[in-house]
């Protein structure tokens, strides 16, 4: 079963992120800690000669080196990057110490990465994923 289906995702969103990363031409990777040494993995995000690198520190199980799931997942953690109000509470969601140097780089980094990939996909269809995301995270939390 496919990750997206666990994270309740509407059954037409796998198709969107495909068709985005087809037509921008996208290239997506997981890199676990044991390839970029951290305390969580990273996605590597590429658009011809544009790179970005997502942090996850949710550390989402069963995650597959699938570039619609890890596109998927890359803004789940955007999402929840713009839902908390600073550094301390990132750090305290995430059980991690915000006196780690890491930890404070990798923040203040996706802060910057947003706007990146926003760019990298286009304005409107990055508000239209995190919209249907939101959407979906929501459907889910009334069936539970």
């Amino acid at each position: 079963m496919s990750l997206l289906h666990g994270l309740s995702v509407m059954s037409d969103m796998e198709a969107t992120l495909q068709n985005l990363i087809r037509a921008r031409s996208l290239t997506l990777r997981l890199c676990d800690p044991e390839m970029v040494p951290g305390p969580y993995p990273y996605i590597d995000i590429g658009r011809g000669a544009a790179a970005l690198r997502i942090p996850m520190p949710w550390k989402p199980e069963g995650l597959r080196q699938d570039p619609v799931e890890l596109l998927y997942v890359a803004m789940v953690t955007i999402q929840f990057y713009d839902e908390c109000d600073d550094f301390l509470e990132w750090c305290d969601e995430h059980e991690l110490d915000p006196s780690n140097r890491r930890a404070l780089d990798d923040f203040q980094a996706l802060g910057a990465d947003i706007i990146r990939l926003s760019d990298m996909i286009g304005d409107s269809m990055f508000v239209e994923i995190r919209q249907n995301i939101a959407m979906g995270q929501a459907i889910g939390k009334a069936a539970s």
